[in-house]
């Protein structure tokens, strides 16, 4: 419309501006021929007069003849002077007006000037005569010219406008048979636009034509460049493994596969890998996951099975196992796992390794995915809880539903805000049935099940948010308010993550200087590892033990005997040993080789060595030279006076 729009007006604009030029032009033109035509005459007029004049006896002759004159041609004024310069003769009358505007009058006078003429012989030759012609006609004849001219210049307006709208419809028309013929010619591939074109453009259809050879060109790049984009989009950058996007795609349309559809997915995390990237070059790190990623692939090429293994972030990789059996999953879940124990690298110069967790889990058709990969990370934070590369089966439910993290985070949040927490005692009696202490595990009171869950299901999730500093400080004050009303010593399990949070070890001390007598009675029990990953906090923990009073324990010792090497430089209280290795000690010499020289160096340093008792008469001869202590652990019942939320 605009190029219709801007023709219809240039056209019109042009033509009003030739119309108002031409009636201008002319109405000038018109006033000049009348204004010269009036004079003409006039001073044709004047000479006659003044030639009878000269032939005239006397002036009062002149006089008659002046007045005739005057009366017969309708001068403005008309005068005679003689030779001295007296008036012979004036007469004069008002200007006569025409039926004419009044603008007209001021804008296109007629301004015809007077005539003088001198008078050849006779009694008043040498005198003058003058004459003022008169306008009124002369005024009429050029209202009427004014008029002829503007209706012609309103007829050409009237031709502009015609031959505008006639100039916009053939436009038109053309517009739109070019659309019509460049719409033919683009739904034809082979077609040429020039030959379908009048010949005026012909140089239009070669420009559409190459116009089109360069967009298709680009169009294909770009075609190309969105799919390799896009492939690039659902790759691992590092692993060349297909991302977490693609992977959840996958799974879906395994859950969508219809009522049989059935299988297992394992997922695996890499715990240490931010130690790791501090520790190696990024390039180093980054070659070690691709050939990471190529031994798993490997062992899942298998014939007749389209597994899916993906990288779904930094940590974390997924395997997708549709239609396989419970036992065959398990079967390769193990392979896997012995590919993951077989790329470990060092951490550190003291030859630890680094650690993988492992969950695997079933799902059944019209499963959310969500749900799925919810299951999945709470077995990673159960088998980061448990032995390195432990298989977790994720099959019990993360509290509030399936969603993982975020209803732990949830949880806790509300939990740390009520101070919903308790405290589940057990009693740890000597063989004599003496009462050596007594032992808490902190437990979470979840409002919506009404159950007490167990540390064992919450820290892991805890340690993962960051919130297993204030889990521990809320067992630390449950510990010390249990301490107040009973007698004896109480052990509490403190996590190694909560030592490496920077306001934890001050909190603790604070809260422990609050209470001097209860802290004298308190034991703190850690794992054995954080001697050997954590070992200036643990140092830090037992400064601030030897200050109020409070013991440090050992657990766990038996899976990281590492941590024998620096238990002569801290003031430990005990050392528990596991009771899976207590009990395999009967068949197996070199754990008794191992037993005994913890038992050794811990009774050479003055710290006590727990074990529960095994049940079996020669463990029990055979541990008691060594001096340790075999203790049964006997549950409390929960008081309801005790058991309200801390």
């Amino acid at each position: 419309m605009t190029i219709f729009r801007d023709l219809t007006l240039g056209i019109a604009t042009l033509a009003g501006a030739l119309a108002c030029g031409a009636f201008v032009l002319g109405l000038s033109t018109v006033q000049g021929f009348v204004r010269d035509s009036l004079e003409h005459r006039t001073r044709a007029e004047a000479a006659l007069l003044a030639e009878q004049l000269g032939a005239l006896p006397d002036p009062a002759a002149a006089a008659r003849v002046m007045q005739a004159s005057f009366d017969a041609h309708g001068y403005r004024w008309a005068q005679l002077h003689d030779a001295q310069g007296q008036l012979v003769f004036r007469a004069s009358r008002p200007a006569a007006q025409a039926p004419l505007p009044g603008w007209f009058e001021r804008l296109v006078p007629v301004g015809a000037t007077p005539v003088f003429q001198p008078v050849p012989s006779g009694p008043l030759a040498q005198g003058r005569l003058g004459l003022a012609p008169g306008e009124l006609l002369a005024r009429q004849a050029l209202w009427q010219a004014a008029r002829s001219l503007a209706l012609l210049a309103a007829l050409v307006m009237l031709a502009a406008v015609l031959l505008a709208l006639a100039a916009r419809m053939l436009l038109a028309r053309t517009l739109s048979r070019i659309g019509d013929q460049v719409q033919d010619w683009s739904a034809q591939d082979n077609a040429t636009l020039a030959e379908r074109l009048p010949p005026e453009l012909a140089g239009l259809g070669a420009a559409f034509e190459a116009l089109r050879a360069r967009a298709g060109a680009r169009l294909a790049q770009q075609t190309r460049t969105i799919e390799t984009l896009q492939e690039e989009l659902a790759l691992d950058p590092v692993t060349r493994l297909p991302n977490r996007k693609r992977f959840v795609a996958a799974l879906q349309l395994a859950l969508r596969a219809g009522a049989g559809a059935r299988g297992h997915v394992l997922m695996f995390r890499q715990r240490d890998l931010a130690f790791i990237n501090r520790r190696m070059p990024r390039r180093h790190t980054d070659q070690w996951l691709r050939g990471v990623a190529e031994r798993v692939q490997a062992q899942l090429q298998r014939p007749g099975q389209e597994n899916v293994l993906a990288r779904l972030n930094g940590s974390d990789f997924g395997v997708l196992l549709p239609g396989m059996e419970p036992a065959q999953a398990l079967r390769l879940a193990e392979v896997l796992r012995s590919e993951l124990r077989g790329s470990r690298i060092e951490l550190d110069d003291s030859g630890q390794l680094c650690r993988w967790a492992l969950a695997l889990t079933a799902y059944e058709p019209g499963e959310e995915p969500a749900r799925v990969l919810a299951r999945l990370d709470h077995g990673l934070m159960q088998s980061e809880n448990a032995e390195p590369e432990t298989i977790a089966a994720a099959k019990a439910r993360p509290p509030r539903g399936e969603s993982g993290e975020y209803a732990w985070k949830d949880v806790l949040l509300t939990a740390l805000d009520q101070h919903r927490f308790s405290l589940a005692l057990t009693r740890q009696l000597r063989q004599d049935g003496s009462l050596l202490c007594h032992r808490a595990m902190l437990s979470l009171h979840d409002p919506v099940t009404g159950q007490q869950l167990p540390a064992q299901s919450f820290i892991p999730p805890a340690i993962r948010l960051g919130l297993a500093a204030d889990c521990d400080m809320q067992a630390m004050r449950l510990a010390l308010d249990w301490l107040r009303g009973h007698d004896g010593e109480l052990s509490a399990l403190l996590s190694l993550a909560s030592l490496g949070q920077a306001q934890f070890l001050p909190r603790l001390r604070e809260l422990l200087q609050a209470s001097p007598q209860e802290a004298g009675r308190l034991l703190l029990e850690i794992d054995a590892h954080g001697l050997i990953d954590h070992y200036a906090d643990v140092r830090a923990l037992c400064e601030i033990a030897r200050a109020t009073g409070v013991r440090v324990g050992l657990r766990r010792l038996t899976r990281q005997f590492g941590a024998m090497a620096h238990m002569h430089h801290l003031p430990l209280s005990y050392v528990r040993l596991d009771d899976d290795f207590v009990q395999g000690l009967q068949d197996s010499p070199g754990s008794q080789h191992l037993a005994a020289s913890v038992a050794h160096t811990a009774n050479s340093l003055g710290i006590a060595v727990y074990a529960m008792d095994p049940g079996i008469p020669f463990l029990r001869d055979w541990l008691a030279p060594l001096h340790v202590v075999l203790l049964q652990e006997v549950a409390v019942p929960a008081d309801p006076a005790g058991a309200a939320l801390g």
